[in-house]
């Protein structure tokens, strides 16, 4: 009898530590703060707790029921600690001047699909930061002050479809940052400062979409996407891109649309475009510093967009056919940007 009355204290001391954060309000101490809202949206039990100065996640939120979304923006939380509401589908943690956020802080939610983390001041990413996230969807990371990202970065979010970084001050990506990521389809890192293409050799990915635009490119190295073979959409645009080897492209034989516009290309390679040539529907070459274009380097009677405009174009024998350029594209393609002044 005593030893079944201490497992049933261990029980219940077990049972109320668990319960430590609740989505129900009715017994739940300390109370929920004043300004924090329920509400059904969507469907969805929603607690929304914005603009209330709050200093740490609340450990009581109102409702009966328990919550699948909760929304805490514009508060003053310094610290991301462990979060228990274990019904979660959808966290919404923005603008709160978030700076660190401690290993295994999302360690009970394995319900969770989407994570925003928009617009904090987060500067560290570990291997184990996102533990517990096994069925996270979409994780939105954007504007913040992360420099790096270390190996397996995402190891353990193995449902992850949506990746974005921008705007960040990503400098360096470790080999292997993005493994264990195999149904990724959107990856965005654009508007940070990488020198360097990342390394996707050792990695399996099947993006559909890859922005790398606005970063300090200044070369891109012999097949950095031949890995990334399903890629149908690709950003370069805005860095500082001089040259692309012949080989920049290849393996990509599902490409549509490709940015590179806004940066310092001088010469295309005739056979650039090679591997993407029947799937290429959409170039943006303008505001680079390109002289010369060969009429059998681009498919023309595919494509639907190109842009050569703001380009350094000579007058030779070489460039000459492009004044008749609109007849080579033979009317199909639907938009055309191309200032050609000799």
């Amino acid at each position: 009898m005593v030893l079944k009355g201490i497992l049933v204290t261990i029980a219940t001391l077990l049972l109320l530590t668990d319960s430590s954060q609740s989505g129900n309000d009715d017994g739940c101490k300390p109370a929920p703060p004043s300004g924090c809202v329920y509400k059904v949206t969507d469907n969805l039990p929603t607690v929304i707790c914005n603009n209330l100065n709050l200093k740490a996640i609340p450990t009581c939120l109102p409702g009966k029921t328990h919550p699948k979304k909760l929304i805490i923006n514009g508060n003053n939380i310094s610290q991301i600690t462990s979060i228990r509401y274990d019904t979660l589908e959808y966290l919404y943690i923005e603008s709160d001047n978030v700076l660190n956020i401690v290993l295994y802080a999302f360690g009970h939610l394995s319900n969770l699909t989407v994570l925003s983390l928009r617009n904090n001041f987060i500067t560290d990413i570990q291997r184990d930061t996102f533990i517990g996230l096994t069925h996270l969807k979409e994780l939105y990371l954007t504007n913040n002050s992360i420099k790096t990202l270390p190996h397996h970065a995402f190891f353990y979010l193995p449902q992850l479809k949506i990746l974005e970084i921008n705007k960040n001050s990503i400098a360096s990506i470790s080999d292997g940052a993005f493994a264990n990521l195999t149904v990724l389809s959107e990856l965005n890192l654009r508007d940070n400062k990488l020198i360097a293409v990342p390394k996707f050799n050792n990695t399996r990915l099947d993006l559909d979409i890859l922005n790398l635009g606005q970063n300090k490119l200044t070369e891109i190295p012999h097949e950095p996407f031949k890995t990334l073979k399903y890629l149908k959409t690709l950003y370069l645009d805005d860095n500082e891109i001089i040259t692309l080897p012949h080989s920049a492209f290849w393996g990509l034989d599902h490409l549509k649309l490709l940015h590179l516009e806004n940066n310092q290309l001088s010469h295309i390679w005739y056979h650039l475009f090679l591997d993407p040539w029947e799937s290429l529907l959409e170039v943006y070459l303008h505001n680079n510093n390109i002289a010369e274009l060969n009429p059998i380097q681009l498919p023309w009677k595919q494509l639907h967009v190109v842009t050569l405009d703001d380009n350094h174009w000579l007058c030779t024998c070489k460039t000459v056919w492009m004044k008749s350029l609109r007849a080579v594209i033979d009317n199909s393609t639907s938009i055309m940007y191309v200032k050609v002044f000799f």
